[in-house]
Parts: C-alpha cells; structure tokens; sequence
C-alpha cells in the first residue's frame, strides 16, 4: 500500500476541512472538505501563507477575526492547542459556524514543524442546543412573568437549602404577595392584571443578584431565593422592594400604585424545603394580617414578628430582668 497515497485519500474523504500550515505559515494541504466548504480551490491556496482572510473568519458575535487574533497564529507562536467556536464564510459567501481545532506538530526533537487545523460545521449542532434551550425555558419559565416557574422554583429551593446546609452559610427565601389583586382583575381586567403581575416581576428580577432566583409560585405570589443571604439582610432588602413596588406607577392602571405584603425566613440546622416554605407562608399571613404592604420576618421559633417587633420585646425583656 503506498502510504502518502492512502493518507491523502483518508484526509480528502473527511467530512471536515483540513488545512496543513507550516512553522512559517505556509499552506501545504486542503482537503475535499475545505474545499466544498470554502468553494476555494486547494490551487488558490497551496503554497500560499496563511492569512485570516483565506477563510474570512469572524467570532460567535460576528465580529471579523484578524490575523493578531487567530487560533492558528495563536497555536504556532505558543505551541499550544487552541479550540474555538467561529464563522467562515461558505461558498456563496453564506458564513457557516464552525468549531476549529488547531493542533501544533512537533518533530521528534521538538522543534515546531507547523500545525494542523480542523475544522466542523457546526450548523446541526448549534440548532440542537437552540432547541434545548428553549426546551428547557419552556419546562422552567413562567411564560407571563418570564421568572422561574413553580417546578423550577422547587428544584432551586430544595437545593438552595441541601446546599447551604452542607456548607453552614445563610440562605433566605421570601414569599411576595401582590395586595389586592382580585380587586385589580375585578375592576381592570384579566389582561391589565397580567400586566400588573409581569411589571411586579421585573422589579423583583432587578433587585436581585446573580445567583439569586424569582420565581412566580402561583397566581399573585412570587418567591425571592436568597443565596448566601442571613435573615436580617433579606428582611431589609425585602423591604426595599416593598418601597419599590409602592412607588411605582403602573400606566396601565392609569398611574395609580400598588404594594405587595413580604413573608421571609432564613433556614437554619435540620430545616427541610417544606419546613422553610411553610414558616414564609406563616410569616407572609402575618404582614397581610397586620394590614398588608408590609414585611414580617420568621425564624423557626418565632410565632411572626417583624423586626421591629422583636428588637421591641427584646429591649422590654432586657429592662424587666434589671429591675
């Protein structure tokens, strides 16, 4: 069997382009693939130096790759393998996504011989991931308010609180309540009140950081997972939201306000998911009770006190043993 003879025949017949590129940038192989690909012949380029613009290259934002910043000039100066996700422009001038391999090849002393760069359109591929994507926002996403949905929500907070557990840090969860939604729908309508509830959604998704979660826990309720977040910095940053919500005019209601009521708990030793839920609950039936637009924070041992209610009670427990 003639070896080059058969190498050439396995390169030509790869459904990937395949490029060979000297330690001095020169071409010297362009397969069938590259070709069909490229709709360059292997003669426009054999022998020539490599330039980006051979392949007219540009990043995943479509920005144009310049020869400073191409994987290929990348591997050959520092003899490492580079894998990147870029555009070519195909024959018809179409650009094509593609995942390129460029692998540096050594002589037996270890000298840079060149590189071999490979190649894949990736076209299938990104589609598929598109398509999971939106796969998987249509089974975790609340489809009016854009926020997490409930399932999603119960898989985030059961493991918000394994997690925080394990680790022994803070995490807070806070139930939302928008006040007087009946009387919104009642009088306004069902599309005003979905209004109403997607604009709620989005102040709640702007007071919270990364790795935070919103989510719409059913009807007017939300849910705000606090990660890494103690009881006393969630009751305060709940009670910003609150002021928020309460200053803001809703255009759809003709610039009138609305307010919400607050429930929060922080988990502690041996909590369970259920455990902390309903303890928020409690603490969210608390603040409607005490007249809503209001935040109530709830510990495990505590019965539904606001913050001010118990550094009260604290302060009179303390006067009455010194006397």
């Amino acid at each position: 069997m003639n070896a080059p003879l058969f190498h050439q025949a396995l390169v030509d017949n790869l459904a990937d382009g395949v490029l060979l590129v000297g330690a001095d940038g020169t071409m010297s192989a362009w397969n069938c693939a590259a070709e069909r690909m490229t709709g360059i012949d292997a003669a426009e380029v054999l022998g020539r130096v490599w330039s980006c613009r051979h392949l007219a290259l540009r990043d995943e934002e479509h920005r144009a790759i310049t020869d400073s910043d191409c994987p290929i000039g990348a591997a050959l100066a520092t003899g490492e393998q580079v894998i990147r996700r870029l555009e070519l422009r195909g024959r018809g001038g179409r650009f094509v996504p593609v995942e390129m391999h460029v692998i540096p090849v050594f002589e037996h002393d270890g000298e840079l011989q060149g590189a071999a760069v490979v190649w894949r359109d990736v076209s299938s591929t990104l589609s598929l991931e598109a398509r999971c994507q939106q796969l998987h926002e249509l089974a975790t996403r609340d489809p009016l308010t854009q926020v997490a949905n409930r399932a999603e929500f119960d898989r985030v907070h059961s493991s918000f609180v394994a997690v925080h557990l394990e680790r022994h840090s803070p995490y807070s969860l806070v139930m939302v309540d928008l006040d007087h939604f009946k009387s919104i729908n009642d009088h306004y309508g069902h599309p005003v009140g979905d209004i109403v509830l997607a604009t709620l959604a989005r102040l709640l998704k702007s007071f919270c950081r990364l790795g935070d979660l919103v989510a719409r826990y059913g009807g007017e309720e939300f849910a705000i997972l606090l990660a890494d977040c103690p009881g006393a910095a969630a009751t305060h940053r709940a009670d910003e939201i609150r002021r928020a919500v309460s200053e803001l005019p809703i255009s759809a209601l003709g610039g009138k306000h609305i307010s919400a009521s607050f429930g929060v708990t922080e988990v502690r030793p041996g909590d369970t998911p259920q455990g902390m839920l309903e303890r928020a609950d409690r603490a969210l039936f608390c603040a409607k009770e005490r007249g809503r637009n209001t935040v109530v924070y709830l510990g495990p041992q505590q019965t539904g006190q606001s913050l001010a209610e118990i550094v009260t009670n604290l302060r009179h427990a303390v006067t009455g043993s010194a006397r």
